[in-house]
């Protein structure tokens, strides 16, 4: 075996000595000196814990605790439901607002259109007798006056008249009643016509009375 490696290894060869125990003896004392501790409180017995008043303690914090967080999430979510509500009643409002007030603009117009309407019957139902008649004597005295030269001249003349009685008696009146030049034949048409001198005078009311009825429709 190397010299190298030998010397890793236990030699067994002779057991060496074992020392011999100590001859002297250690003397020891006898008792431990006393301690006059005095009245220092450093070393007095603790206080004896009072176990139920401690979890009451602790019971009454813990509820504290518990019921201000509690408190203070029921604040937070009263507050989100009533913006919320706030919220969706102004929505609603606005909405109630502009639909109400379309509607009322429509009913507004329509009763409108209807009072409209009305008036216009109304008024066209007393202005029509009114205006007819002035129209008849405007119609009546422009035939006269047509007339009225032949009459003048001395000849004798007799004319025609066909129409209404009472535009032939308003004719006879513009013409100073001389009833003797005419011969009258009544009949149920709205104009008096004249015939004179192979022409027809005609006072033209018919058209006038068509657009009375489509008015009063």
């Amino acid at each position: 075996m190397s010299a190298s490696i030998a010397r890793y290894l236990k030699d067994f060869g002779e057991s060496q000595p074992v020392p011999h125990a100590m001859d002297e003896t250690v003397a020891l004392p006898s008792s431990f000196p006393d301690f006059d501790l005095g009245e220092d409180d450093s070393f007095a017995m603790p206080a004896p814990v009072d176990v139920d008043e401690e979890k009451r303690i602790s019971y009454a914090e813990g509820h504290e605790a518990a019921t201000a967080a509690l408190t203070e999430q029921f604040e937070t979510e009263k507050r989100a439901m009533l913006e919320s509500h706030a919220a969706e009643i102004a929505e609603f409002q606005a909405r109630y607002h502009t639909e109400m007030a379309g509607f009322i603009a429509s009913r507004l117009q329509e009763n409108h259109d209807l009072v409209v309407s009305n008036l216009d019957e109304q008024i066209s139902a007393v202005l029509a007798p009114v205006l007819t008649d002035a129209l008849a004597q405007k119609a009546v005295a422009g035939l006269a006056d047509i007339i009225r030269p032949s009459l003048t001249d001395g000849e004798a003349v007799t004319l025609t008249v066909k129409g209404p009685k009472p535009l032939y008696d308003r004719l006879i009146e513009a013409l100073g009643g001389n009833e003797k030049a005419f011969r009258f034949v009544e009949n149920a048409d709205v104009d008096l016509s004249v015939e004179m001198d192979n022409s027809v005078l005609v006072t033209r009311m018919s058209a006038w009375a068509s657009s009375v009825r489509k008015v009063l429709k």
